[in-house]
Protein backbone atom coordinates (compact mmCIF):
# COMPACT_ATOMS: atom_id res chain seq x y z
CA UNK A 1 0.00 0.00 0.00
CA UNK A 2 1.08 3.77 -0.71
CA UNK A 3 2.39 5.41 2.30
CA UNK A 4 -0.53 8.03 3.38
CA UNK A 5 -0.18 11.31 5.80
CA UNK A 6 0.53 10.99 9.96
CA UNK A 7 -2.58 9.68 10.89
CA UNK A 8 -3.26 6.89 7.86
CA UNK A 9 -1.96 3.62 6.48
CA UNK A 10 1.67 3.74 5.73
CA UNK A 11 2.42 0.13 4.54
CA UNK A 12 2.06 -3.27 4.79
CA UNK A 13 3.74 -4.03 8.19
CA UNK A 14 4.01 -1.05 10.50
CA UNK A 15 6.05 -1.22 13.26
CA UNK A 16 4.12 1.57 15.22
CA UNK A 17 1.15 -1.64 16.00
CA UNK A 18 3.36 -3.24 18.51
CA UNK A 19 6.60 -1.59 19.10
CA UNK A 20 6.18 -1.75 22.87
CA UNK A 21 6.36 -5.76 22.40
CA UNK A 22 9.06 -6.37 19.98
CA UNK A 23 12.78 -5.73 19.71
CA UNK A 24 13.84 -2.93 16.71
CA UNK A 25 15.57 -5.99 15.17
CA UNK A 26 13.11 -8.69 15.02
CA UNK A 27 11.06 -9.81 11.99
CA UNK A 28 6.91 -10.27 12.13
CA UNK A 29 5.08 -13.68 10.75
CA UNK A 30 1.76 -14.83 11.42
CA UNK A 31 2.04 -16.94 14.01
CA UNK A 32 4.61 -13.48 15.46
CA UNK A 33 1.46 -11.65 15.06
CA UNK A 34 -0.72 -13.80 17.01
CA UNK A 35 1.75 -13.68 19.65
CA UNK A 36 1.98 -10.16 20.17
CA UNK A 37 -1.96 -9.94 20.33
CA UNK A 38 -1.93 -12.45 22.98
CA UNK A 39 0.62 -10.62 25.04
CA UNK A 40 -1.05 -7.65 24.38
CA UNK A 41 -4.33 -8.97 25.73
CA UNK A 42 -2.44 -10.27 28.75
CA UNK A 43 -0.42 -6.76 29.18
CA UNK A 44 -3.90 -4.38 28.63
CA UNK A 45 -5.65 -7.01 31.09
CA UNK A 46 -3.25 -6.46 34.11
CA UNK A 47 -2.85 -3.15 33.63
CA UNK A 48 -6.05 -1.96 32.98
CA UNK A 49 -7.16 -3.88 36.07
CA UNK A 50 -5.10 -1.57 38.04
CA UNK A 51 -6.29 1.23 36.45
CA UNK A 52 -9.59 0.47 37.53
CA UNK A 53 -8.80 -0.62 40.72
CA UNK A 54 -7.49 2.97 41.23
CA UNK A 55 -10.47 4.46 40.01
CA UNK A 56 -12.68 2.63 42.26
CA UNK A 57 -15.10 1.11 40.09
CA UNK A 58 -17.06 5.00 39.12
CA UNK A 59 -19.70 4.41 36.80
CA UNK A 60 -20.83 6.36 34.12
CA UNK A 61 -21.76 10.12 35.91
CA UNK A 62 -18.37 10.38 34.96
CA UNK A 63 -16.35 12.81 32.33
CA UNK A 64 -14.56 10.33 30.41
CA UNK A 65 -18.24 8.73 29.50
CA UNK A 66 -21.29 11.27 28.06
CA UNK A 67 -24.51 10.44 27.96
CA UNK A 68 -26.49 11.32 24.55
CA UNK A 69 -30.20 11.18 23.55
CA UNK A 70 -30.71 7.54 22.65
CA UNK A 71 -34.39 8.05 21.58
CA UNK A 72 -36.21 5.18 20.01
CA UNK A 73 -32.66 3.03 20.52
CA UNK A 74 -31.96 0.62 17.44
CA UNK A 75 -31.42 -2.15 19.81
CA UNK A 76 -30.89 -3.04 23.45
CA UNK A 77 -27.97 -5.55 24.48
CA UNK A 78 -28.14 -4.83 28.29
CA UNK A 79 -29.93 -8.36 28.78
CA UNK A 80 -26.88 -10.01 26.50
CA UNK A 81 -24.18 -8.34 27.36
CA UNK A 82 -22.35 -10.44 30.56
CA UNK A 83 -22.93 -13.94 28.58
CA UNK A 84 -21.97 -12.21 24.62
CA UNK A 85 -18.82 -13.15 24.85
CA UNK A 86 -19.74 -16.82 25.51
CA UNK A 87 -22.45 -16.76 22.92
CA UNK A 88 -19.89 -15.36 19.93
CA UNK A 89 -17.95 -18.56 21.18
CA UNK A 90 -20.21 -21.02 21.01
CA UNK A 91 -21.78 -20.19 18.01
CA UNK A 92 -18.49 -19.54 16.27
CA UNK A 93 -15.19 -20.22 18.18
CA UNK A 94 -12.65 -17.54 17.53
CA UNK A 95 -13.51 -16.30 14.29
CA UNK A 96 -14.93 -13.51 15.29
CA UNK A 97 -12.10 -12.58 17.36
CA UNK A 98 -9.65 -13.12 14.54
CA UNK A 99 -11.99 -10.91 11.95
CA UNK A 100 -11.56 -8.06 14.37
CA UNK A 101 -8.09 -8.46 14.74
CA UNK A 102 -6.99 -9.13 10.97
CA UNK A 103 -5.73 -5.90 9.76
CA UNK A 104 -4.24 -4.46 13.20
CA UNK A 105 -1.04 -4.63 12.27
CA UNK A 106 -1.38 -2.54 9.14
CA UNK A 107 -2.85 0.27 10.81
CA UNK A 108 0.46 2.81 10.96
CA UNK A 109 -0.28 5.72 13.40
CA UNK A 110 -3.68 6.67 13.70
CA UNK A 111 -3.71 9.45 16.41
CA UNK A 112 -7.84 9.78 16.44
CA UNK A 113 -9.80 7.05 16.20
CA UNK A 114 -13.50 6.49 16.37
CA UNK A 115 -15.15 2.73 17.60
CA UNK A 116 -18.61 2.01 16.92
CA UNK A 117 -20.31 -0.55 19.24
CA UNK A 118 -17.50 -2.94 20.18
CA UNK A 119 -19.76 -4.57 22.66
CA UNK A 120 -18.15 -5.25 25.57
CA UNK A 121 -14.90 -4.21 24.79
CA UNK A 122 -12.40 -7.32 23.68
CA UNK A 123 -11.31 -5.05 20.66
CA UNK A 124 -10.95 -1.95 22.79
CA UNK A 125 -8.34 -3.50 24.66
CA UNK A 126 -6.11 -4.88 22.22
CA UNK A 127 -6.25 -1.91 20.04
CA UNK A 128 -5.47 -0.02 23.36
CA UNK A 129 -2.52 -1.81 24.23
CA UNK A 130 -0.91 -1.75 20.28
CA UNK A 131 -1.80 1.79 20.09
CA UNK A 132 -0.93 3.30 23.64
CA UNK A 133 -0.73 6.92 22.26
CA UNK A 134 -4.00 7.22 19.95
CA UNK A 135 -7.10 8.91 21.38
CA UNK A 136 -10.16 6.80 21.15
CA UNK A 137 -13.26 7.77 21.31
CA UNK A 138 -16.27 4.74 21.32
CA UNK A 139 -20.08 4.89 20.88
CA UNK A 140 -22.65 2.13 22.06
CA UNK A 141 -26.20 2.35 22.94
CA UNK A 142 -25.61 -0.38 25.94
CA UNK A 143 -25.36 0.47 29.30
CA UNK A 144 -23.95 -2.68 30.33
CA UNK A 145 -21.72 -3.47 27.04
CA UNK A 146 -19.66 -0.14 28.24
CA UNK A 147 -19.42 -0.92 31.64
CA UNK A 148 -17.85 -4.23 31.08
CA UNK A 149 -15.60 -2.47 27.76
CA UNK A 150 -14.78 -0.01 30.60
CA UNK A 151 -13.82 -2.30 32.83
CA UNK A 152 -11.00 -3.47 30.36
CA UNK A 153 -9.62 -0.23 29.31
CA UNK A 154 -10.30 2.33 32.35
CA UNK A 155 -10.10 5.37 31.22
CA UNK A 156 -8.42 5.36 28.10
CA UNK A 157 -10.85 5.72 26.24
CA UNK A 158 -14.03 8.18 25.79
CA UNK A 159 -17.06 6.42 26.12
CA UNK A 160 -19.95 8.08 24.76
CA UNK A 161 -23.35 6.09 25.85
CA UNK A 162 -25.71 7.16 22.59
CA UNK A 163 -27.55 5.77 19.35
CA UNK A 164 -24.98 5.90 16.83
CA UNK A 165 -27.67 7.60 14.32
CA UNK A 166 -28.56 10.33 16.44
CA UNK A 167 -24.95 10.98 17.87
CA UNK A 168 -23.11 13.95 16.61
CA UNK A 169 -19.83 13.60 15.45
CA UNK A 170 -17.46 16.83 15.65
CA UNK A 171 -14.35 15.09 15.32
CA UNK A 172 -12.04 14.51 12.18
CA UNK A 173 -10.69 10.96 12.62
CA UNK A 174 -7.75 8.92 11.33
CA UNK A 175 -9.32 6.00 11.53
CA UNK A 176 -12.90 4.35 12.64
CA UNK A 177 -13.80 0.92 13.12
CA UNK A 178 -17.06 -1.05 13.00
CA UNK A 179 -16.82 -4.58 13.69
CA UNK A 180 -20.24 -6.41 12.81
CA UNK A 181 -22.27 -3.15 13.20
CA UNK A 182 -22.94 -2.53 9.99
CA UNK A 183 -25.59 -5.49 10.19
CA UNK A 184 -27.79 -3.45 12.49
CA UNK A 185 -28.84 -1.09 10.17
CA UNK A 186 -31.52 -0.98 6.93
CA UNK A 187 -29.62 0.34 4.31
CA UNK A 188 -30.76 3.75 4.66
CA UNK A 189 -30.22 4.10 7.62
CA UNK A 190 -26.31 3.19 7.25
CA UNK A 191 -26.07 5.49 4.46
CA UNK A 192 -27.05 8.11 6.74
CA UNK A 193 -24.72 7.58 9.66
CA UNK A 194 -21.94 7.02 7.90
CA UNK A 195 -22.05 9.97 5.72
CA UNK A 196 -21.50 12.01 8.87
CA UNK A 197 -18.48 10.04 9.97
CA UNK A 198 -15.26 11.98 8.69
CA UNK A 199 -12.34 9.85 8.92
CA UNK A 200 -9.40 8.97 6.22
CA UNK A 201 -9.15 5.39 6.72
CA UNK A 202 -11.78 2.49 8.01
CA UNK A 203 -11.53 -1.46 9.32
CA UNK A 204 -14.84 -3.59 9.48
CA UNK A 205 -15.78 -6.53 9.59
CA UNK A 206 -19.12 -7.99 8.93
CA UNK A 207 -20.95 -11.20 7.68
CA UNK A 208 -21.82 -12.04 4.54
CA UNK A 209 -24.49 -13.13 1.93
CA UNK A 210 -23.23 -16.13 0.58
CA UNK A 211 -24.97 -19.19 -1.78
CA UNK A 212 -25.13 -20.40 1.94
CA UNK A 213 -25.15 -18.48 4.19
CA UNK A 214 -28.65 -16.97 4.22
CA UNK A 215 -30.23 -20.05 7.22
CA UNK A 216 -27.00 -18.62 9.49
CA UNK A 217 -27.54 -15.04 8.92
CA UNK A 218 -31.72 -15.75 9.09
CA UNK A 219 -31.14 -17.22 12.48
CA UNK A 220 -28.70 -14.45 14.11
CA UNK A 221 -31.44 -11.75 12.86
CA UNK A 222 -34.30 -13.88 14.58
CA UNK A 223 -32.42 -14.43 17.59
CA UNK A 224 -31.34 -10.66 18.19
CA UNK A 225 -34.93 -9.63 17.18
CA UNK A 226 -36.18 -11.64 20.21
CA UNK A 227 -33.21 -11.00 22.76
CA UNK A 228 -32.45 -7.25 21.84
CA UNK A 229 -35.68 -5.73 19.54
CA UNK A 230 -33.28 -5.33 16.74
CA UNK A 231 -36.32 -4.69 13.56
CA UNK A 232 -33.21 -5.28 10.85
CA UNK A 233 -33.79 -8.29 8.89
CA UNK A 234 -31.32 -7.77 5.59
CA UNK A 235 -28.07 -7.68 5.75
CA UNK A 236 -27.20 -4.09 4.46
CA UNK A 237 -24.61 -3.78 1.45
CA UNK A 238 -22.20 -1.68 3.07
CA UNK A 239 -19.60 -2.14 0.19
CA UNK A 240 -21.58 0.01 -1.90
CA UNK A 241 -22.50 2.38 0.31
CA UNK A 242 -18.98 2.86 1.59
CA UNK A 243 -18.23 3.14 -2.27
CA UNK A 244 -20.75 6.11 -2.56
CA UNK A 245 -19.32 7.68 0.25
CA UNK A 246 -15.72 7.93 -1.57
CA UNK A 247 -13.73 5.24 -0.08
CA UNK A 248 -12.06 2.27 -1.82
CA UNK A 249 -11.52 -1.28 -0.28
CA UNK A 250 -7.55 -1.94 0.32
CA UNK A 251 -8.00 -5.13 2.00
CA UNK A 252 -10.20 -7.76 2.54
CA UNK A 253 -10.20 -11.16 4.26
CA UNK A 254 -13.12 -13.83 4.37
CA UNK A 255 -13.32 -16.92 6.39
CA UNK A 256 -15.92 -19.21 7.00
CA UNK A 257 -16.73 -19.44 2.78
CA UNK A 258 -16.88 -16.10 3.01
CA UNK A 259 -19.40 -15.69 5.90
CA UNK A 260 -17.11 -13.61 7.96
CA UNK A 261 -14.75 -10.68 6.39
CA UNK A 262 -12.60 -8.27 7.50
CA UNK A 263 -11.70 -5.14 5.35
CA UNK A 264 -9.84 -2.05 5.25
CA UNK A 265 -10.90 1.09 3.32
CA UNK A 266 -9.45 4.63 2.70
CA UNK A 267 -10.85 7.79 1.38
CA UNK A 268 -10.17 8.00 -2.07
CA UNK A 269 -7.77 11.35 -2.43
Amino acid sequence: MADRSRGGIRGRRSRDAAAVFEPAHSGRSGCCERALLRAARLRAEAFFARCLARIGGRRLAEPSISVAHRGNALLNCDFLARWYRWLEYAAFGGALRRRREAFLFELGNPQKVLVLGDGDGRFLQAFCALYPEAQVDAVDSSERMIELARGRVGDRVRFHLADAREFVFEENYDLAVAHFFFDCFEEDELAALLSKVQAKNLLVSEFQNTRWSWPVVRGLYVFFRFTTGLRTRVLPDHRATLERLGFRMEKAETTLAGLLASELWVVIP
